[in-house]
């Protein structure tokens, strides 16, 4: 049975998820937003309350949306976990000035 290990905020209305079989992505609630009781999530603020269910079947938010492990799994963006934090202890460490001469740098090689 498929269960969400943690979830994560990280900006533009994605989550990264970490799900029971190994796979870690992202999971992009922007395709969602315009729907229902899903709209409360274009708030930023909101969408920051998530959380893995009680049981670790999904994650939710305090006023009820939610999404399965099983939704998650299959619109998930599969990332390298061992690329996504080092990106992330590098950019929580790095200065402005770095961070700038890292996307120069990235947008070089593109």
């Amino acid at each position: 049975m498929l269960t969400v290990n943690s979830v994560r905020y990280v900006g533009s209305y994605k989550l990264q998820i970490s799900l029971s079989d190994g796979a870690t992505g992202l999971f992009d609630v922007s395709n969602y937003i315009i729907k229902g009781t899903f709209k409360e999530l274009s708030n930023e603020t909101y969408l920051k309350l998530v959380e893995v269910d009680d049981s670790s079947m999904g994650i939710c938010w305090p006023n009820g949306q939610d999404f399965s492990a099983d939704t998650l799994e299959c619109e998930l963006d599969i990332i390298n976990s061992h690329i996504w934090d080092s990106f992330f202890k590098a950019e929580e460490s790095a200065s402005d000035d770095f961070m700038i001469e890292r996307e120069c740098t990235i947008k070089d090689l593109l």
